[in-house]
């Protein structure tokens, strides 16, 4: 049976319970069987909406967050860690296929009226290369808007500045003429210009919370995000209050 003791030791193998047998199992066993049982159901259960709010503090739209519970540590699971193991054992396609079915689902059932607020027009999904490059997610974004069963616009994705890449630059094209807007997150100017932005077809960056947090006393931090040149159309949502 799972103890503290056996993750401990063991380094990377845990024991749950299966059938009233106590079975030994890789950590990889272990989140294969979380990330089927979790994202092949019918319903989706592990998300919530962070709503973003416009500076007058109006919600326009949400960002997807993965809550999936390790029933054995007794916490969720880190989002670093489930895309990651999901990468090593070819899982992206089953974690990125059932967020689009939920942002469809979300949709058709409540259309621009989400949290019973109108002109709600944006879900957000964070997602890196390893999810954008997955064939199936693509085939499925295609068949999404050929179909029309979300509008252009309504969905978008986030990705963090260190992980943008030469390599989006043709993938972006796809996902504009899809109507899928692109978030540049937990921005800092260090790794990306405003300018590359632009040209990758960006069109709203979060500046990083590290930044933002302590503005009022650290002037290096102020100076950092007050000199960011205004590049146009970009738009900047500070990442702490999810506030453009």
């Amino acid at each position: 049976h799972y103890s503290n003791r056996a993750l401990t030791r063991g380094r990377g193998y845990i024991y749950f319970h299966n059938h009233s047998i106590s079975c030994p199992a890789s950590r990889k066993e272990y989140m294969s069987e979380i990330i089927d049982r979790t994202f092949l159901s019918k319903d989706v259960t592990c998300v919530t909406l962070q709503p973003m709010l416009t500076a007058n503090k109006q919600i326009y739209g949400a960002e997807i967050l993965l809550r999936v519970m390790d029933d054995y540590r007794q916490r969720p699971i880190m989002a670093g860690e489930l895309s990651h193991i999901a990468i090593e054992i070819g899982k992206v396609s089953v974690i990125a296929l059932s967020l689009l079915r939920f942002v469809e689902s979300l949709f058709a059932e409540f259309g621009g009226n989400v949290f019973v607020i109108n002109n709600f027009h944006r879900v957000a999904i964070n997602t890196d290369s390893s999810f954008l490059n997955d064939v199936e997610l693509n085939t499925y974004l295609k068949n999404i808007y050929a179909n029309k069963t979300i509008p252009a616009g309504f969905l978008s994705f986030e990705i963090s500045e260190d992980l943008i890449t030469e390599e989006l630059r043709t993938k972006s094209k796809d996902y504009l003429s899809y109507g899928i807007a692109l978030v540049a997150d937990r921005y800092t100017g260090r790794d990306v210009s405003l300018d590359k932005l632009k040209e990758y077809g960006f069109t709203k960056i979060k500046i990083d919370r590290s930044l933002i947090c302590d503005m009022d006393s650290n002037p290096i931090h102020k100076d950092s995000v007050l000199s960011l040149p205004i590049v146009e159309p970009l738009d900047v949502i500070l990442h702490q209050a999810q506030i453009q």
